[in-house]
């Protein structure tokens, strides 16, 4: 009998197989003769049950074909500020993935956020060639708020593999009132990133962290940026800040990772790039109650 409870159900084959071999009957979730978008809900009803069935071993570990992270430069956001934060799957500079699907899940402090948190599919890579209607079909979310937790699942209808690099999405968020103060942690876990043929890539993730600011500060922040002048930008070999007296300097790259840090002590500062590759970093300064922020393209010599 059709049902969208979580246990094995009984059904002959179709016949007809996706391109790893399973059978069509494995995608009617809900017994229904076909597969369509209701297969998706069922999925998303469902999502996080078990039953009792011994767990497949986990795949077999290989070196990190790719990386997901949270593709932006901003490492201050205010209260009460709708945020979007896109999220990159790939590896800037290697070579594009091979995949059909991905399922992963957001973690963040739920005391930050408020409740209208969601994952914006538009644009990404792994629907290419395909119609927004087919897209819809397999496009999955689950906010669990009271865990902190946002499951994300996307995967392409007609069975085949894309190559591909770059956004996958986004998360969008909307920060609460009086977390002045507060640092914003976001981390992806429990990536699944998965080929036509069923096998499964490992993939090295990245976290984002980000201080929450006053909004009362949002046009005072403003002037302090306008007023720091950073030439040439792009750069090669050095670099010259203007107006930034006073206050601390990180420099880091995309992915987080800090290649410079140091007081700025003069109106006029010189510094050099020698140790840097190619790529776009972010000069971070800081004051005794600011955070602010500047894009530089760095051009290794």
């Amino acid at each position: 009998n059709p049902s969208s409870g979580w246990w094995g159900h009984a059904s002959t084959d179709w016949g007809q197989e996706f391109i790893n071999g399973l059978d069509y009957k494995y995608a009617d979730c809900d017994g229904s003769g076909y597969i369509d978008s209701l297969d998706a809900q069922v999925v998303g009803m469902n999502l996080n049950s078990v039953h009792q069935m011994k767990k497949p071993p986990p795949p077999m570990l290989r070196s990190y074909q790719g990386d997901m992270y949270f593709n932006t430069l901003d490492t201050a956001y205010y209260e009460n500020q709708h945020v979007e934060i896109p999220i990159s799957l790939g590896r800037p500079g290697h070579s594009p993935l091979k995949a059909n699907g991905v399922a992963f899940s957001i973690n963040f402090d739920p005391s930050l956020i408020k409740d209208s948190i969601y994952f914006d599919f538009s644009d990404s890579w792994l629907f290419d060639g395909m119609s927004l209607s087919q897209q819809y079909s397999m496009r999955l979310q689950y906010l669990n708020n009271n865990l902190g937790r946002l499951d994300v699942a996307m995967s392409r209808t007609d069975g085949k593999n894309v190559v591909g690099s770059g956004n996958v999405g986004g998360m969008v968020i909307i920060m609460e009132e009086n977390i002045a103060g507060g640092i914003l942690q976001l981390d992806i876990s429990n990536v699944s990133l998965i080929d036509s043929a069923g096998n499964f890539m490992p993939i090295k993730t990245y976290d984002h962290s980000a201080l929450i600011l006053p909004d009362t500060l949002n046009n005072h922040i403003a002037e302090i940026e306008n007023r720091i002048e950073i030439y040439p930008n792009p750069a090669t070999g050095l670099i010259q800040i203007y107006n930034a007296k006073n206050t601390f300097l990180r420099v880091y790259d995309l992915f987080g990772r800090k290649s410079i840090e140091q007081p700025i002590l003069r109106t006029y500062e010189r510094l050099g790039l020698s140790g840097l590759s190619t790529g776009v970093y972010l000069f971070e300064f800081r004051d005794d109650e600011n955070v602010f922020i500047k894009k530089v393209l760095v051009r290794a010599q």
